[in-house]
């Protein structure tokens, strides 16, 4: 874009926390592009800004601490979620459009359930599924409608992170297809201490990444979990609009498709350098992927193919 240059960067309207890392978890795109929602600020807040003049348009404030994530449903792009530190989600309308865009002054509905921070969301209109993941090692799902607790989801333990293992789910995906909801799971192993009478636990910083898939009723669908690599470690999925695949973006510098209902792998593509944040396209027929070294990389449907 020849404009870019013009525009500058957005980092000066957004103050984040320091106790947040950056990630693509922390910003959704309206659906015409013209606006950004962004989390992870210091006040607690959640901002809309349009991304030409970089002017922020609003900030609202419901959470108690850091809201860590957020993410709008695909389908009536009308409504969002949003995650935080206080154990808790909301879910908020958008009403408006064009320059009178803006969040609903009052969230649709609070939703209660975790036990530590809430570190990953989706929702889905379409099929009333709202759907939170936390550090408490927990999936809990939720309508959207009326902000009912429907169930929670345990994602089986990693038996190489040992007893003393700490699982915390850090993204989650709702598919179109059949309903089905994708968990990644990331257990760090501990070593049990004994200190007289005394036990307890320390990490060895070893994190073992695994994916999950569970039907919409909340059943662990057999043999449909993958234990991943360490090194394999996930920093973004993402779903296709119809809900049949499933893209993962790893810190090795791989994009991998799958098929959302198993989980199987199509197809392994090699970047060489770490994936930060994948977008796939409204047609579905580009993803946009975003290296760790400032590179946007653009694949085309054909080129998946080929590849």
């Amino acid at each position: 874009d020849p404009t870019a240059a013009k525009r500058g960067l957005l980092d000066g309207i957004f103050a984040m926390a320091e106790d947040v890392p950056m990630s693509p978890k922390l910003f959704a795109s309206v659906c015409d592009g013209k606006a950004l929602l962004s989390a992870g600020h210091y006040d607690n807040s959640i901002k809309l800004a349009w991304v030409d003049s970089r002017r922020v348009l609003q900030s609202v404030v419901k959470h108690n601490d850091t809201v860590t994530c957020i993410a709008m449903d695909k389908t009536s792009c009308n409504v969002i979620i949003v995650g935080s530190k206080d154990t808790t989600c909301s879910v908020w309308d958008l009403v408006g459009s064009g320059a009178a865009l803006r969040i609903d002054e009052k969230p649709c509905h609070t939703l209660y359930g975790h036990d530590e921070e809430v570190l990953c969301v989706d929702i889905n209109v379409e099929l009333d599924l709202a759907v939170s993941g936390s550090r408490d090692g927990t999936a809990i799902v939720s309508t959207v409608r009326r902000g009912q607790y429907v169930r929670t989801l345990r994602p089986p333990p990693d038996k190489r992170a040992g007893d003393e293992g700490s699982p915390a789910v850090a993204l989650l995906g709702i598919t179109r297809q059949r309903g089905s909801i994708i968990t990644y799971v990331e257990s760090a192993r501990r070593d049990r201490l004994q200190r007289g009478s005394a036990v307890a636990s320390r990490s060895t910083g070893s994190v073992y990444p695994a994916l999950h898939v569970f039907s919409m009723n909340g059943r662990l669908r057999r043999n449909h979990s993958v234990f991943l690599p360490e090194k394999e470690a996930i920093t973004d999925l993402r779903t296709s609009m119809d809900g049949a695949f499933v893209l993962a973006g790893a810190l090795s510098g791989t994009v991998s498709i799958r098929h959302s209902h198993d989980l199987c792998t199509i197809f392994t593509l090699p970047l060489q350098v770490p994936v930060r944040c994948i977008a796939i396209g409204p047609a579905q027929t580009h993803a946009m992927v975003g290296l760790e070294d400032g590179k946007l990389i653009i694949l085309t449907t054909v080129g998946l193919i080929a590849a």
